[in-house]
């Protein structure tokens, strides 16, 4: 099997919260990148669904990121989501987090980079 992921994951786990339409899933984050996230619930979202989620950011109580995306996994115990659209502040939270994770800012901003060359990312200023 190929890889097709270009972002780095690291483990970080926070609650979530996913919406889509009137529905509202809680969970918990296993896994995130600048392009997605897995996300650990007992829920079962249908593939290509369109979602919103406000991930809660660890150690800061009232601070989230609101992210934008797409199912493109189902396992037993969650789904993964693909990012689709996100504002820059937000990008910039979840930035800092894989890259303190990481240990190497520069690498994770030369994933992203590379992925704007190739039309792959939709940060919103």
């Amino acid at each position: 099997m190929t890889e097709r992921r270009h972002f780095t994951r690291v483990l970080y786990q926070a609650e979530a919260i996913v919406t889509w339409g009137r529905r509202v899933v809680r969970g918990r984050s296993e896994n995130v990148s600048l392009k997605g996230l897995f996300l650990q619930t007992s829920e079962k979202l249908p593939l290509g669904k369109n979602v919103r989620i406000k991930l809660f950011l660890q150690g800061l109580e009232d601070k989230c990121v609101e992210l934008f995306g797409k199912v493109v996994r189902q396992e037993n115990g969650g789904f993964g989501v693909q990012f689709s659209r996100m504002d820059f502040s937000d990008f910039m939270d979840l930035k800092s987090i894989v890259s303190l994770l990481v240990g190497d800012e520069t690498h994770i901003v030369s994933e992203f980079t590379t992925s704007l060359y190739q039309g792959g990312s939709d940060v919103e200023a």
